[in-house]
């Protein structure tokens, strides 16, 4: 595949492949996850959609927007498949976290959702899993502050005074 993502759509880190994606393609800190990964350090599986990609969907690209799912499914599936794991399943769900990234780093730039796929279901999973009632619902808190203040973009101060959750 190459970095740009034309033949599979995703780039995934966490498997040693070559050469290796550039920031320019992939993000600095993506980028960095996969030399990591490369010299054998222990890295998380992980999938990243190209950088030419995102600026195809920041411009509102018709034919991006049409591969968006695909490529999302695809990463979903290739994490599926390394850990064992469901995305939102009761029993033993995937989490993901969603991050922005760009070529330099530039940090409290880059916004990130934790937790994607903590649905209802997969909370009650993570009693289950953990015995741990507590971390389970912080996770759930935690996917609903990060896409209020990420994606809807509220004024954290609503979630602070308890308005949402």
């Amino acid at each position: 595949m190459n970095a740009s993502g034309d033949k599979a759509g995703i780039v995934r880190l966490g498997e040693l492949s070559f050469p290796l994606p550039s920031a320019e393609d992939i993000g600095a800190k993506a980028a960095n996850l996969a030399r990591m990964a490369a010299i054998g350090l222990p890295v998380p599986p992980a999938f990243v959609l190209p950088v030419p990609f995102c600026i195809e969907m920041a411009a509102h690209n018709a034919h991006a927007e049409r591969q968006l799912l695909d490529r999302l499914t695809e990463g979903i599936e290739f994490l599926e498949k390394v850990t064992g794991k469901r995305f939102g399943d009761r029993r033993n769900p995937l989490l993901v976290s969603v991050r922005s990234g760009a070529a330099r780093s530039m940090p409290g730039m880059l916004d990130t959702v934790l937790n994607v796929g903590c649905t209802s279901a997969a909370t009650h999973g993570l009693i289950r899993m953990t015995g741990d009632p507590r971390f389970a619902w912080d996770c759930r808190r935690r996917l609903f502050e990060g896409y209020a203040q990420t994606v809807l973009e509220l004024d954290p101060r609503v979630l602070q005074d308890g308005w949402i959750i």
